[in-house]
């Protein structure tokens, strides 16, 4: 219960705290200014990492024991905090940054002993264990300030770490580490809410703050769980769990050595800047690099009982891999501009969104998403058992909205309860298939229907402007999250159904969005809908359960 708590209580206090933080930035003029290297062109507030490490402190007072080892690591995210809070203020010179960042990562390598207690050098010898703490804390400050340095597009910074923390709370589920799962759901949960206004177009930045906290506890928690004893995890494990911020920092350092320049002088030679200097909107290179992160966790997975140099070969691989995409997608997108103006030339078409306007104009993806909201709907009615009283009782009382509107014959638009009780509608049919009932279907041909149901809302998402439902960055990784969730896992089949389920019903979620889109001017079709379901349910309860 603590965990779905601190999970539910980061978030809420992550949403709750930026409003006000939003007013005391713009009132003190606490803005990122927009320059020739950044993407904004407006000052946007810099204090998100300010909700974020609040959000994160909460569940870890609450219910975190107070052990040496949690004193020091709050003692460096104080300093972690307290560095950041100043430069988002007052621009640091980056060598107080490193000296502070540096006594940060000391208080929990020698402070707290987090570090990488197994290495290629022994460590039973003095000098051993002198050199593998120093490595930690070159680690630590390394990626704190790699997550700072990859913190260039809306929402990629706080993504990119989510995936990452993702795979650490997997990774101390299976260690049996209660307590760094309990701070990472914390820490995703104020991620969560902070993604609600960071998502493009970003309505806040995380600034210093937060993208150094969270890449200081990225590294130390991945550090805890690779140096668990009896994990047998591969100790360049963390490499791969926080993946491309390295690679990024990495590689903008070697550009800037080529050519003569200071490591530290800063360039447009980013991937995000690549991508966006090759015409790709930031939309979509937010996403192209959530899929190279999801690429660098999922090995970090599946490779996490590996030798340290196979972990080593699978990141230089996955490296090298992401930079050719990068720039062959450069390339491309070049060709793609002259072969699309020909190609524009040829049709008579004004532009490709004109041919795909076109073809959504004929209602082929409303049609399917219908069907199969329809589908899933109607097919949930059909009980191997008796219907629960609960369930009876539940869509006794969520059928009076819909129906009292329906009865007056009044075509208004659907008021927030009716729309609360068609999101309890796809909770009813996911609880329903999860309890085994519903029309069975071969898995290949469930499978089947999930992808066309996750392309026609992709399509729509993509074409927000035509559809007219806007979806984000963050949604795209949740969908992404939903369609790998089974990867993520072991192959068993109660893991492979309620991974199915999770996709489903976040699938039904933005379908239902589409549908009352669909449906604006013709609200007693969602009406009539709901009742027949809904109202299926309770005649079914009366008939089983009674």
């Amino acid at each position: 219960m603590a965990f779905f708590l601190s999970f539910l209580i980061a978030m809420f206090t992550s949403i709750v705290c930026i409003p006000p933080l939003l007013k005391i930035a713009n009132r003190y003029k606490i803005l990122d200014v927009p320059n020739k290297r950044k993407i904004h062109s407006s000052p946007i507030p810099r204090v998100g990492g300010v909700a974020l490490v609040i959000a994160t402190l909460i569940p870890i007072v609450f219910w975190v024991p107070l052990s040496s080892q949690i004193l020091y690591l709050i003692l460096g995210i104080t300093v972690i905090f307290i560095t950041g809070l100043f430069d988002d203020l007052y621009d640091l010179n980056y060598k107080i940054k490193l000296i502070t960042q540096i006594i940060a990562a000391s208080l929990v390598v020698y402070g707290a002993n987090i570090n990488f207690q197994s290495f290629l050098i022994a460590a039973d010898t003095s000098y051993g264990l002198i050199i593998i703490q120093l490595i930690s804390v070159f680690f630590i400050v390394g990626v704190t300030n790699a997550l700072n340095l990859s913190d260039g597009l809306d929402g990629l910074a706080a993504g990119a770490s989510l995936l990452s923390l993702a795979i650490i709370s997997l990774l101390s589920i299976e260690s049996n580490i209660a307590l760094i799962l309990l701070i990472c759901l914390a820490l995703i949960g104020g991620i969560f809410g902070f993604l609600r206004f960071n998502t493009y177009p970003a309505k806040i930045f995380m600034g210093d703050t937060g993208s150094q906290f969270l890449g200081f506890m990225l590294a130390v928690l991945s550090l805890i769980v690779v140096s668990k004893e009896g994990a047998n995890y591969s100790t360049l494990l963390p490499l791969l769990i926080i993946g491309l911020p390295i690679l990024d920092t990495l590689f903008v350092i070697v550009i800037r050595l080529i050519n003569g320049k200071s490591p530290f002088s800063p360039d447009n030679n980013h991937f995000h800047h690549r991508l966006l200097q090759s015409g790709y909107p930031q939309y979509i290179s937010v996403i192209i690099l959530y899929t190279f992160q999801l690429i660098f966790v999922l090995s970090a997975y599946y490779f996490r009982y590996e030798s340290d140099i196979i972990s080593l070969v699978t990141y230089s691989f996955i490296a090298v891999s992401c930079i050719i995409t990068t720039l062959l997608m450069q390339r491309m997108n070049t060709t793609y501009i002259g072969f699309k103006t020909n190609w524009l030339a040829y049709t008579g078409y004004k532009s490709n969104s004109a041919i795909l306007n076109k073809v959504e104009n004929t209602g082929i993806f409303n049609t399917i998403i219908v069907l199969l909201v329809l589908w899933y709907l109607f097919s949930a009615l059909y009980l191997s058992s008796p219907l629960q009283k609960d369930l009876f009782y539940t869509s006794l009382i969520l059928i009076i909205f819909p129906l009292w509107n329906l009865a007056k014959r009044d075509s208004k638009p659907l008021s927030w309860i009716e729309r609360g009780v068609a999101y309890m509608m796809v909770v009813l049919v996911v609880y329903l298939q999860f309890q085994g009932h519903g029309i069975g279907l071969q898995h290949y041909v469930e499978v089947f229907l999930l992808i066309c149901l996750a392309v026609c809302v992709g399509i729509k998402m993509l074409r927000y402007k035509n559809s007219g439902f806007q979806g984000s960055p963050l949604d795209f990784l949740i969908l992404l999250l939903a369609i790998l969730g089974p990867f993520f896992l072991q192959y068993d089949e109660s893991y492979l159904h309620i991974s199915m389920l999770v996709l489903k019903s976040i699938l039904l979620f933005y379908c239902i969005e589409i549908i009352f889109l669909i449906f604006k001017n013709n609200t007693n079709i969602v009406r009539s809908a709901m009742v027949c379901h809904l109202g299926g349910i309770v005649l079914i309860g009366a008939l089983t359960s009674f």
